[in-house]
């Protein structure tokens, strides 16, 4: 999913200060002014409220973006238990509670809204000083940051160049162009950052628009078409397709297809194959893109399914520039959008998914692979979203996952990266008719899969073994405080 950036405008030095040396954005907005009217207060409310954990804040002060960071959630105070709580309203009217140095008070005056309904965590909070100005009568909202990114030498960029709203009224402002952010990031800081919340996700797309053309290549049951297909879905829309070792040229591009004519009598006709007739859809949508899956393209014969296309998909030829005589070119009929010749339009993206130890496949050949932009996919770049729903069982499951994995990916098992066991392979844990029970995944899935792995090994009994400890954790092999991210 595309993360969401926020500019959060600072308009005082000494709360400026205070953001940045604890690390969060601090809201202070005064309810009693001409400017700031109960409307202001909940727009500015209703906007922070959106704001999600991993979503980035770009800080500004006067005209300035002097920093950027991540919103998280809350962090746990050092006086409380692991468990957070929500500060108690009555205690806070009595007094003003200090936290990392800054002091909350909230419920004191008409009108301030109190909430804690969001998923970051939010305070009504109020610096109070002696004799200020505001006398006392502000409220504001803190987001965490992971940590406040800056400019070397604390340099800002002005928000104006980047067509930014100039001296806006408002506090805090949902970025609408994503691409914007991220150059405003890059040009503060040097950070290259995703419009993508989850990284690998966003990491794919920038490879798939740079090249055109790209392929997932990884171990079984890391989650590669499901990657496929939320790449394709944020980029535009997309036709799926599962090449197999009948699927050829007919089926791809176009052939002679038998139909029943007037008389009752076959004939033949051309017809055009699944590729072709989204490319004449993508041709009719050019202001839109369009992404071609195709899952397992190593189990296809690809010289044969794509033909003359070798030239077309290559991205420098996207457009008129790669357009190629087909086959059939001699039976197309007046007014086909390819009458004279096919072409693959610029706005079509290509995504195919493999693995390349399935010993009943064919390895796709150099010509094929220069075409292509391969992305790897490991089994804990994916384990996380899917095993998100497991809730008690995760933690475990990621251990028994990453231990086994450790032991395949060990020189002497005569294995590799390409071997390990991706979370998919995990999901029937969850259940009802496996409900927990480990051992009866390894018994029913994981250990007919190894043993084939190993079939034909010396020690394949040795390996086994020393598989089944490191799954049931007899051998962990994995530091429990180590970041499995």
């Amino acid at each position: 999913m595309a993360r969401n950036f926020y500019r959060f405008i600072i308009r005082l030095d000494k709360i400026y200060k205070k953001a940045i040396e604890h690390n969060m954005a601090i809201m202070q907005s005064e309810y009693f002014s001409i400017i700031n009217t109960p409307q202001f207060v909940e727009t500015n409310l209703n906007t922070i409220k959106e704001v999600k954990e991993n979503d980035i804040i770009l800080l500004e002060k006067n005209g300035n973006i002097y920093a950027w960071g991540y919103a998280i959630k809350p962090r746990k105070d050092k006086h409380k238990s692991d468990k957070i709580e929500y500060l108690n309203v009555n205690e806070m009217i009595n007094n003003i509670l200090d936290t990392h140095g800054v002091k909350y008070i909230s419920g004191k005056y008409n009108g301030i809204i109190y909430f804690n309904d969001c998923e970051c965590f939010y305070n009504n909070l109020t610096e109070i000083l002696e004799n200020n100005k505001y006398g006392g009568k502000c409220w504001g909202q803190r987001v965490d940051i992971d940590k406040w990114r800056q400019h070397s030498e604390n340099k800002g960029i002005l928000s104006k160049k980047f067509d930014l709203e100039e001296n806006p009224s408002n506090d805090i402002y949902k970025i609408q162009n994503r691409k914007t952010a991220c150059k405003i990031i890059e040009e503060l800081t040097g950070d290259i950052v995703s419009e993508y919340d989850n990284l690998l996700l966003g990491e794919c797309i920038e490879l798939l628009m740079q090249n055109r053309n790209l392929i997932l290549t990884g171990a079984p049951g890391t989650g590669k078409t499901y990657l496929a297909k939320q790449i394709a879905s944020e980029i535009g829309k997309y036709k799926f397709v599962q090449f197999h070792p009948s699927y050829d040229y007919t089926d791809f591009v176009e052939g002679l297809r038998p139909i029943q004519d007037k008389k009752g009598d076959i004939i033949f006709e051309r017809k055009d194959g699944v590729f072709k007739e989204f490319c004449k859809e993508a041709l009719n949508n050019q202001s839109s893109n369009f992404v071609f899956i195709i899952d397992e393209i190593n189990r296809g014969e690809i010289s044969k399914i794509f033909g003359e296309l070798f030239f077309s998909v290559d991205s420098g030829y996207r457009g008129e520039k790669g357009k190629v005589q087909t086959q059939y070119a001699n039976l197309i009929e007046d007014g086909d959008e390819f009458k004279d010749g096919f072409y693959i339009p610029e706005n079509v993206y290509i995504i195919g998914t493999m693995n390349d130890i399935d010993r009943s496949v064919e390895s796709m050949d150099f010509a094929m692979r220069r075409r292509f932009a391969w992305k790897e996919i490991k089994a804990e770049d994916t384990q996380e979203t899917i095993l998100n729903d497991f809730g008690d069982l995760k933690d475990e499951t990621i251990k028994r996952m990453n231990n086994l994995n450790k032991v395949i990916r060990d020189k002497e098992t005569n294995l590799s990266e390409a071997y390990c066991i991706g979370a998919a392979y995990f999901k029937k844990i969850k259940d009802n008719d496996y409900n927990g029970d480990f051992n009866k995944l390894w018994e029913n899935h994981l250990k007919g899969l190894l043993f084939e792995y190993t079939r034909g090994m010396q020690n394949q009994e040795t390996i086994l073994k020393e598989l089944k400890n490191a799954y049931d954790l007899k051998d962990n092999l994995i530091n429990d405080n180590s970041n499995q991210d």
